[in-house]
């Protein structure tokens, strides 16, 4: 999914680090993102756990070189 507006590592971005957002979607949008909605008790755990996996494979990638 590409977003049309920033997200929280956009003054990496700026300063030439190349970077990316990991976001829980719920279907075709961004679950309770930034909002008063947006509280502990709305974490969807299976989706933090998907997130986390991901972070994992990405940053084993980049250690092999």
């Amino acid at each position: 999914m590409r977003l049309g507006g920033w997200t929280d590592p956009i003054l990496a971005v700026h300063a030439g680090i190349p970077s990316l957002s990991i976001l829980s979607i719920d279907g075709n949008r961004l679950a309770n993102y930034h909002l008063p909605t947006d509280t502990p008790d709305r974490v969807d755990w299976q989706s933090v756990d998907a997130c986390v996996r991901l972070a994992g494979g990405v940053a084993e990638d980049f250690a092999a070189g």
